[in-house]
């Protein structure tokens, strides 16, 4: 089976340790099944700058009991590679949990549109940053 659409977040705290309440709208995120994630990783990044990367596997099941239940699989999408460009961001005395989504929507909305005798001729996904740079122009332009 293929994936669907696939996004890559970083969710960067104080510390080492993960606050519940990302972990909670993690689990929030997926209960819809909208979305699963697919591989998560833990970057720590010490206050001298040095990067710890951890698998899953690796990681205190303490810090993480939390995410059992709503990692549906682990694809092993992260590499090595990704942790230690992705640590370069994190700053130093934080910790980061990287985690990889899979949209399932796109699908099922695709399947749908096809059973109609259609068919999802695009789909984009813009970032965040653009669509705010556009509204300020708006609201620049308006005033």
């Amino acid at each position: 089976m293929g994936y669907g659409p696939i996004e890559l977040l970083v969710l960067e705290h104080d510390g080492r340790d993960l606050p519940p309440g990302s972990i909670g709208a993690l689990a929030d995120l997926t209960a819809s099944g909208l979305v699963v994630i697919v591989d998560v990783a833990m970057l720590v990044r010490d206050s001298d700058g040095s990067i710890h990367a951890r698998e899953l596997c690796d990681i205190d099941p303490a810090l993480i009991s939390g995410l059992d239940p709503i990692v549906e699989e682990i694809a092993g999408l992260i590499s090595a590679d990704d942790l230690a460009d992705l640590g370069e961001a994190v700053r130093p005395g934080r910790s980061a949990l990287v985690v990889v989504l899979e949209h399932r929507w796109p699908g099922r909305l695709d399947a749908s549109v096809r059973q109609a005798g259609g068919a999802v001729s695009l789909h984009l996904r813009i970032p965040r940053d653009a669509v705010d740079e556009v509204v300020a122009a708006r609201s620049a332009v308006a005033s």
